[in-house]
């Protein structure tokens, strides 16, 4: 019997585990995001979008104007380096944040006419006429493909630069070989060019005001998540730490002290003070030892600035 509920007593847990899994993530993901690089807020349905992209800044890299609406075609808009996104109502949900296609808009440069030979590594693409060879191919299935950069509108060409370049409806790849090897496709900065060819009105452009963190900021919310809630007397765990400001904006570059206080009352810091990331968020994997079955709490201390604190507690049970 006492295996049967021991046994009842982990599903139990492991179910909870889940549960504050898809809580730590949905405390991940506020619903806007402050560049400072750029001076930008990148906010709802655009962020919802760019976040949702693995390596979102790699191909749209930080976004350099508002989001305002298009004298164009009446949609919301909003113009990163590299691309611009734009909101169609008509759409699903799902679809309704789209990447424009740019050289609907803009002219593209002269390119050397006739049509290159089909090559092995490549992949036709009857409704424009062109291909997409080797690394370029790479590039484009591993990021999406049709829906991140639409189809090809030339072959490989060389520009004056002496880069290799390829162009898309909604994208220009480009080749660069000072890259390490497997990272020399890049994304280039079709969005700032664009705005500027376009002639968008440059006030957009200009830095939406955020201010320091250290003086806007008023409070810190922490919350923290064991991996696993039900341990050994010996092992590794896994904390999660989430902080966000009063408004429940992620706090990047908070200090974070954890202390580990074992059933026997020993108290241990179990790291050197650390840093939340981009995201507000840090992951601490620690080794332990106890003495004793019970309760072991650990706290964790956040702090901003030489001001602003947080705290907050979270435990997991030494049960083997």
């Amino acid at each position: 019997m006492k295996f049967a509920a021991r046994l009842a007593w982990i599903l139990v847990m492991l179910a909870f585990v889940s549960l504050l899994g898809s809580s730590f993530a949905q405390a991940q993901a506020p619903s806007e995001r402050y560049f400072k690089e750029t001076g930008h807020f990148v906010k709802g349905e655009f962020w919802v979008k760019y976040n949702a992209t693995p390596n979102a800044q790699e191909l749209f890299g930080s976004p350099i104007s508002i989001a305002f609406v298009s004298p164009t075609n009446g949609r919301l808009v909003q113009y990163f380096q590299k691309v611009r996104f734009e909101l169609d109502s008509s759409r699903p949900v799902s679809q309704r944040v789209q990447i424009s296609g740019l050289y609907a808009d803009i002219p593209l440069p002269v390119l050397p006419s006739g049509a290159a030979e089909p090559a092995s590594g490549c992949r036709f693409f009857s409704e424009t006429g062109f291909q997409v060879c080797l690394a370029f191919l790479q590039f484009y299935e591993a990021n999406g493909g049709l829906e991140t950069f639409g189809y090809p509108l030339s072959n490989l060409v060389q520009r004056e630069n002496g880069f290799q370049v390829q162009y898309f409806q909604k994208a220009r790849l480009e080749l660069r070989p000072s890259l390490p090897a497997g990272k020399r496709v890049v994304t280039g900065e079709l969005g700032r060019e664009a705005f500027y060819q376009l002639r968008e009105n440059p006030a957009y452009l200009a830095a939406e005001p955020f201010g320091d963190t250290t003086t806007q900021v008023t409070a810190l919310k922490v919350r923290a998540y064991p991996q696993y809630p039900v341990a050994s007397l010996s092992g590794y765990q896994t904390i999660f730490v989430i902080v966000q400001d009063q408004r429940l904006f992620q706090i990047p570059g908070a200090q974070i002290e954890i202390f580990l206080i074992l059933p026997t009352g020993e108290r241990l810091q179990i790291t050197p003070i650390q840093q939340t990331d981009e995201n507000g968020t840090l992951k601490i994997t620690f080794p332990y030892r106890s003495q004793s079955t019970g309760m072991a709490r650990l706290e964790i201390i956040a702090r901003l600035g030489d001001q602003l604190i947080g705290k907050t507690s979270t435990s997991f049970r030494i049960w083997w």
